[in-house]
């Protein structure tokens, strides 16, 4: 009988100890997908490409028109700048030529969005609107009558809630 309790006992400890090992493997491989999440999580943001800086346009102005086709943007309107679907910019019609030394001041700018409606901004676009329209007006809050809306459909609400988002 002795023996039979020695095999009983021997075969519990052995369950107890596998069971432990079972646990044990699991909190492990938990940990090592944690750490692996962490750093897959870390490159890519690393990896993450940054915003395009806004071009100097090297002019001043008090009114901005946003536009969401060439044919919209209104006549002597200059420099005309096109913000891309990915958030790059392109120049499309340069600013006027300087005749005197310093800063020059143009009647308006305007900026050609990639969509029909301000709503529809992507968030990268977005952001680069909004990184056009801080570094051409230095003066907080932009007045809404300095940004002009042509051919967008959309209300004032939206525009007002946009130049809410400029610092």
């Amino acid at each position: 009988m002795s023996r039979t309790r020695t095999v009983g006992l021997r075969l519990a400890v052995t369950a107890l100890v596998a069971v432990a090992a079972i646990f044990a493997l699991e909190w492990f491989l938990r940990q090592e997908d944690v750490a692996l999440r962490d750093e897959q999580l870390r490159v890519a943001l690393a990896s993450a490409k940054p915003l395009p800086q806004p071009p100097v346009l090297g002019v001043q102005t008090e009114l901005v028109w946003l536009c969401a086709a060439f044919d919209s943007v209104p006549p002597l309107v200059a420099p005309v700048v096109q913000i891309l679907r990915d958030g790059s910019f392109a120049v499309r019609k340069a600013a006027p030529v300087a005749t005197l030394p310093g800063p020059r001041t143009v009647a308006a700018i305007a900026l050609l969005l990639p969509v029909k409606a301000l709503p529809d901004l992507t968030a990268i676009q977005r952001a680069a609107l909004l990184d056009q329209l801080s570094a051409i007006f230095t003066a907080r809050p932009i007045a809404s009558g300095q940004v002009q809306c042509a051919g967008l459909a959309g209300e004032s609400a939206d525009l007002a809630a946009l130049l809410s988002w400029v610092r």
